[in-house]
């Protein structure tokens, strides 16, 4: 038969649904006859309705080689014109009927093939990028090869056999082609006759056979180990190797048990984000559900945790995948183990201005982007180094620092070149980077004194025989360190000097005492001379103490004379009118009083 005399059957298979777009446009296509003669020209017609004041693109596209988008046209308003030349010269595109309207409703657009050739037989497709419209799907066969309906019987389990049916209707021209899906890349594995009476293998391929059954005009494909990397998804059926007549089915599979690939545990820094993918093999393509104590966060195979914390350490995240078509779930479970990310910054004791003091910087656990040291700066944190993730590099950000680390201790040293009480007296902290995690801080104060050497109390004088404690103090930081002499010889190691018993014969005498700053180093002293003075006489302040005694007793003898007088007076007064033995009593009492009293006075 010669090709001239082949002729197509156009048959359109409408696989979208719903082919409006949001703003309402339709998009249809169509062919020029129902036929299509090899070698002859065919027109495919893309008709858009509810076009008034269209601003798109017109595309026009073809499923198998050369793949993709074929030709294009761009409306704007009333203006229509060819956008992208077609990819062969046997195509031309073209501005229809309402193209040079923008009032116009229906708009017309033309593909021309000028010489159908077999590649031409597959299905074709036109769409409006911007209005994101998509036509129905037409495709070609050829009338004279049989026309195939393929049945995937049942789902596929990896290692077992399953089989696949292929009815023919019509006569075979060349013979019955199985493809398997092969990932996405269709793979030609058995061939059979024209008179489907016997099948082999295609070359370097094994673990199918070709079952052909002319009597009942069918042909079966048993896969003797499924492997659903080759053998899950679409299997084609077809009369010969131009694809003319082919059907196709769906071999589904999954999921399958083991088939989820994370890892049940892992170790993640704290504030790093955490991807865990449970994507499996299905088909259809399996619905994904992750939870996190029974409550659903996500219903995609990736799980992404973002900034993760301390406090999600140890949760229980579980991935069911389902394959609603086949009725199969599968689950696992992911346990993330968080470190934390720490810094302990080491002030290293104080500055002294204009002199070199350091500070340093240990860190635990792994570092999320690099270590950042700031100074003080006066109340407003400035950066003045920094060091990568793993500490293989460290720079300064500001004069006057410099910065060593080391990745096997995982110490950072900064040493200040020369202490400026402005910028390097106060709080440092040291910190992940961006993140700020592991945040640590430390106070770097400024050394000074000794200075106001003083003694507590300020002048000391002391009484032959008396105790004395003479307390020096001065302004340092840190602590400055004392001592007292008395000549050469050292008489106090710390801020106390305690005399005891002191004689007269140590007046005069001075005592030094040394205040040392040994951080700076600075040391002064300071003198006091101790005053003794004499014991008091017998005459003196005793004698008086005890004379004042006695006159204080006879004072209180007389108050007590003077307030009974006048009562014994009123008593005799009121009584006046008794018996005189009355008056004999209180007279007696009197005179008995007064024997018990003492003189005031006495030599």
């Amino acid at each position: 038969m010669a090709f001239s005399q082949i002729i197509f059957e156009i048959i359109i298979f409408n696989f979208v649904i719903g082919n409006k777009s949001v703003e309402g446009v339709s998009v249809n296509i169509t062919g020029s006859s129902s036929h299509a003669v090899l070698n002859e020209s065919f027109t495919f017609t893309c008709t858009v309705t509810d076009a008034g004041n269209l601003k798109d693109g017109v595309d026009f596209f073809i499923k198998t080689p050369p793949f993709g988008l074929v030709g294009s046209l761009h409306q704007n308003m009333a203006t229509c014109s060819v956008f992208n030349t077609p990819v062969s010269p046997r195509y031309t595109v073209a501005c229809g009927g309402g193209t040079n309207s923008s009032l116009a409703a229906t708009k017309i657009y033309t593909l021309v093939i000028s010489s159908v050739q077999l590649n031409d037989s597959t299905t074709w497709w036109c769409h409006l990028p911007r209005n994101k419209a998509k036509s129905n799907l037409l495709r070609f066969a050829i009338k004279s090869e049989a026309i195939t309906a393929t049945d995937c019987l049942n789902y596929g389990n990896p290692g077992q056999n399953t089989n696949l049916t292929c009815r023919i209707t019509g006569p075979l021209f060349s013979g019955i082609r199985w493809l398997r899906p092969n990932g996405g890349i269709p793979q030609e594995v058995i061939t059979c006759n024209k008179d489907n009476n016997h099948c082999n293998l295609s070359e370097g391929i094994a673990g199918y056979v070709g079952v052909p059954d002319s009597t009942n005009a069918a042909s079966t494909l048993i896969i003797e180990s499924f492997n659903p990397s080759v053998d899950g998804g679409y299997w084609t059926c077809q009369d010969g190797a131009s694809g003319m007549g082919k059907s196709t089915c769906n071999k589904m599979y999954g999921p399958v048990a083991g088939s989820i690939k994370f890892k049940p545990t892992a170790n993640v820094s704290e504030a790093d984000d955490v991807a865990v993918d449970c994507t499996v093999g299905c088909n259809p393509p399996c619905d994904y559900s992750w939870k996190l104590e029974n409550k659903e966060i996500s219903t995609r195979p990736l799980l992404t945790l973002e900034a993760i914390k301390s406090d999600q350490d140890g949760k229980v995240y579980t991935c069911t995948v389902t394959n609603s078509a086949l009725s199969k779930s599968i689950s696992k479970n992911f346990t993330p183990s968080v470190i934390s990310f720490q810094t302990a910054i080491d002030c290293n004791g104080d500055g002294y201005p204009e002199r070199s003091t350091n500070l340093s910087c240990k860190v635990t656990g792994p570092v999320r982007y690099s270590i950042y040291i700031f100074r003080p700066n006066g109340g407003v944190p400035l950066q003045v180094a920094r060091c990568k993730n793993d500490m293989t590099l460290c720079f300064e950000t500001e004069d006057g620092y410099s910065i060593v680390g080391n990745a096997d201790t995982q110490i950072v040293d900064l040493t200040i070149k020369s202490f400026n009480t402005a910028t390097d007296a106060g709080e440092w902290m040291c910190d992940d980077g961006r993140s700020t995690t592991g945040r640590s801080t430390c106070i770097k104060t400024v050394m000074h004194g000794p200075s106001n050497v003083t003694f507590i109390p300020p002048t000391p004088s002391v009484k032959e025989g008396e105790d004395l404690t003479v307390n020096c103090s001065a302004d340092c930081h840190p602590p400055c360190s004392f001592s007292w002499t008395q000549g050469n010889n050292t008489v106090s190691s710390d801020s106390l000097l305690t005399l005891r018993h002191i004689s007269m014969n140590q007046s005069g005498r001075v005592y030094t005492c040394t205040v040392n700053n040994t951080a700076i180093p600075k040391s002064t002293s300071k003198d006091f001379a101790l005053v003794v003075d004499k014991p008091p006489t017998q005459h003196g302040p005793e004698r008086m103490s005890a004379l004042s005694a006695g006159a204080i007793s006879g004072i209180v003898i007389a108050v007590v004379l003077a307030l009974a007088i006048p009562t014994v007076w009123i008593l005799y007064k009121r009584n006046i009118k008794k018996k005189p033995e009355d008056m004999q009593n209180i007279i007696t009492k009197y005179n008995q009083n007064q024997s018990h009293s003492p003189t005031l006075f006495r030599n």
